[in-house]
């Protein structure tokens, strides 16, 4: 997932980025997954979200972000 605004990333001295992917496993974390998403997307490059058979809308609220 694209990150909005500016890329986010970490900044070497010369100003080349440093992709980050943040990667989040989870399971039944409706109430958590779009907050966890955004706090990732403010510093990673890329959000990887690896849903465990989850029985909620966890599945279906990380897939909107």
């Amino acid at each position: 997932m694209a990150p909005d605004g500016p890329r986010a990333g970490i900044f070497c001295d010369d100003m080349r980025m440093i992709p980050i992917t943040g990667t989040i496993i989870t399971f039944n974390e409706e109430e958590h997954v779009e907050a966890c998403i955004a706090s990732l997307r403010r510093v990673c490059t890329d959000v990887i979200v690896v849903d465990s058979l989850s029985t909620d809308r966890t599945a279906e609220l990380a897939l909107t972000q």
